[in-house]
């Protein structure tokens, strides 16, 4: 077998409540990810979250520092590739994504986004309802042409979240019209709790990993794949 690259996202959006394990504070994140990392982890994701309740504090980029360096002094590898939460357009949200950029202890290199438009959502058999009814992702060609103006400017790559196969078709034009540049980062996410995108099957993945020749024939690339629920 050829050797695997591993991601965990540690903590997100889940709550003590759901799973007690979740990590909130630096103290808890560095020690989770130091027990993943002796487990096989090459590749982490993590939310900058308060110790007590698990508030997120999104752009806040000195808890996320605190994290990173408390990891380190467990004898996490400094080169272990992470990012933070999602970068947007919303200068509240940059800030962090810059700050965390230019400070030279923390070693920034990714940032990730979703790629295209789309309803988002779980679903719960038992009251047959949507979790978020009114919620979607309306992400133009424009909202993706700014963010990669963004990482090329903060000499970021960009991970690239694909929830559908038509993001990989967007993506070949963006590629075309010199917006990205490659080798490409993408992650492939599937759902058991939400009606969106493929079924998570081994067949499906298949079906992405021949868009992906199909679209991209060429092109120097990674994927991962991601299943919620």
């Amino acid at each position: 077998m050829a050797k695997l690259i591993i991601e965990a996202a540690i903590n997100e959006l889940i709550s003590k409540q759901q799973n007690r394990h979740v990590p909130y504070g630096p103290d808890e994140v560095a020690a989770d990810v130091k027990a993943c990392v002796d487990a096989g982890l090459s590749y982490l994701h993590f939310h900058a979250r308060e110790q007590i309740f698990g508030e997120m504090r999104w752009n806040e980029p000195e808890l996320y520092k605190e994290g990173l360096l408390k990891m380190r002094a467990l004898g996490v590898p400094p080169e272990l590739p992470w990012y933070p939460t999602y970068l947007t357009l919303d200068p509240i949200y940059q800030k962090h994504v810059v700050a965390l950029v230019e400070d030279p202890e923390v070693r920034l290199d990714i940032a990730a986004i979703d790629m295209g438009s789309g309803n988002i959502n779980d679903y719960d058999p038992s009251t047959k309802a949507f979790t978020s009814p009114a919620a979607t992702k309306p992400w133009s060609h424009n909202f993706h042409k700014q963010f990669f103006d963004i990482c090329r400017d903060l000499r970021l790559r960009p991970y690239l979240g694909v929830y559908e196969p038509g993001a990989i078709r967007s993506l070949a034009r963006y590629l075309d019209m010199g917006w990205l540049e490659p080798p490409l980062i993408m992650k492939f996410f599937f759902s058991d709790a939400g009606p969106y995108g493929m079924p998570p099957t081994p067949r499906c993945v298949e079906m992405f990993a021949q868009i992906l020749e199909t679209e991209l024939a060429g092109v120097p690339k990674l994927w991962f794949t991601m299943c919620y629920g």
